[in-house]
Formats: structure tokens, C-alpha cells, sequence
């Protein structure tokens, strides 16, 4: 009997790991698909512009920076993406008074951070813990899952880098040749891989794209080797308020 009672107990010990480990979050990648890295950053005031719901985001402008950092994603070359999943206990649902994402995990050390305290301005939705929301849901599919330091570090200077060299003067017109023009003068390792989304005559996104790896690698050009503008009109503006 007593035997019986020590063998259950090493059961249920060896299985304390198992149940903790299930509330965290995960991701499942197929690993038959291949895969590659898209940078993507956002332009806050267009999309508050456009925004049909209420965003703690878009209560106070103007922004630290024009643009910031929306993501860093793995993209199946095919079409999709994996995406990370979680249980309810272990990602609850905010207290009321709390950003949409503020009750999620805190990736492991980011906030006491050197990358943090320095390039934090660069990321966006901090009023509402986007960067929670991008570990869980992108961070956790790449193989930087285990050093978030490693995802937010690239992701954060690459932003800065971006930023920082365009230097664009908000709420001032812009063409599609002056902004080429631009990257081909202050980012030429980027000059042909860029793309700029708009929604109407306003720069909503700036994308990316880099080879798949133990963290992004060589930079991927567009097909035709040729910044694309995607939805923009031949003038472009990026605001500075909604």
C-alpha cells in the first residue's frame, strides 16, 4: 500500500511540470513549410484615422516617433503564418482600466531591458502592451522563441535604423520618387526590398522582408527589384495626428 501511495505521488509530481507548462504559451510551426521574416512597422495616425473601434492608441498624439515598430513576423513563403496559441489562465483577459494586451505574459526580461530602456519609443501600442501580444502571437514562432532580448533587440534597431535615416517630416507630401530617392540615399542595404502601404493619400505600413534563419538574415528584395508603394496615390503623407 504504501508503495502503491509513493508511486501516485511520483505521478502527480512528475506531472506538475506538465500541467504549468500546458497554461503557457506556445506556437506550432510546420515545419514542411518554408518561411521567411517580414519587418513591419506602422504609421499610428493613419491608422487611428481609420479606426472603427475605440484604441487606447489613439487618445494622445503626437507620438515619440512618426513611425514605430508594429512587428517582426514568420510568413510561410506559400501563404499564412504560424501563430502563437495560449490558454485562458495562462493569457487572461484584462482588468477593466487595463490595455487590450496588458495582462499577457511580459516576455522574459524585456522591460528592465537595456534594448527596452533605450529603443522602447520605436515600439508601437505600448498604451495598450502590443509587444505582449507580438511575443505570444509571433515572437514564440520564430527560433528566437527562448531569447526574447534577441526578437525585440533586432526588431526595435532595425525600426530605429529605418526610422531614424528617412527622418520624414510628418504631415508633409511626399512622392513615391522623393521617398525612393530617400532609401536609396540613406538606406541602400534596404533600396529595392522596401514597401509602403497607404490608405488613401496617408502612409499606413512599412514592410521588410528577410530571409528565414536562427534570426532574420540577408535582406529579400522585391521581384522586381524596385521599392513598391502599395494603395498610395503618386503624392504620400505621413500624418502626425489622426
Amino acid at each position: 500500500m504504501k508503495q502503491a501511495v509513493y508511486l501516485l505521488s511520483c505521478i502527480i509530481v512528475a506531472c506538475i511540470p506538465m500541467l504549468v507548462n500546458a497554461e503557457e504559451p506556445y506556437c506550432k510551426v510546420d515545419s514542411d513549410k518554408s518561411l521567411y521574416y517580414r519587418l513591419e512597422l506602422s504609421v499610428p495616425a493613419t491608422f487611428c484615422k481609420f479606426s472603427k473601434v475605440k484604441d487606447p492608441t489613439c487618445e494622445s498624439f503626437p507620438k515619440e516617433e512618426l513611425v514605430q515598430l508594429h512587428g517582426l513576423w514568420p510568413n510561410y513563403t506559400s501563404s499564412g503564418f504560424p501563430e502563437g496559441k495560449c490558454s485562458e489562465k495562462g493569457c487572461p483577459k484584462p482588468k477593466p482600466g487595463q490595455g487590450k494586451f496588458c495582462a499577457l505574459p511580459i516576455p522574459k526580461g524585456l522591460y528592465n531591458s537595456q534594448i527596452w530602456k533605450l529603443h522602447s519609443k520605436y515600439m508601437g501600442g505600448r498604451e495598450k502592451c502590443l509587444e505582449r501580444h507580438e511575443w505570444i502571437k509571433h515572437g514564440l514562432c520564430t527560433p528566437m522563441k527562448d531569447k526574447p532580448m534577441k526578437y525585440f533587440g533586432f526588431a526595435l534597431k532595425t525600426t530605429k535604423n529605418i526610422v531614424d535615416a528617412l527622418s520624414i517630416e510628418g504631415d508633409k507630401p511626399m512622392s513615391q520618387s522623393d521617398i525612393s530617392l530617400r532609401i536609396k540615399e540613406k538606406l541602400p542595404e534596404l533600396d529595392g526590398a522596401v514597401q509602403i502601404t497607404c490608405r488613401g493619400k496617408y502612409a499606413s505600413a512599412i514592410s521588410v522582408m528577410y530571409s528565414w534563419g536562427n534570426e532574420p538574415g540577408a535582406v529579400i528584395l522585391n521581384s522586381d527589384n524596385a521599392n513598391h508603394f502599395v494603395g498610395c496615390k503618386d503624392t504620400i503623407i505621413f500624418p502626425s495626428k489622426p
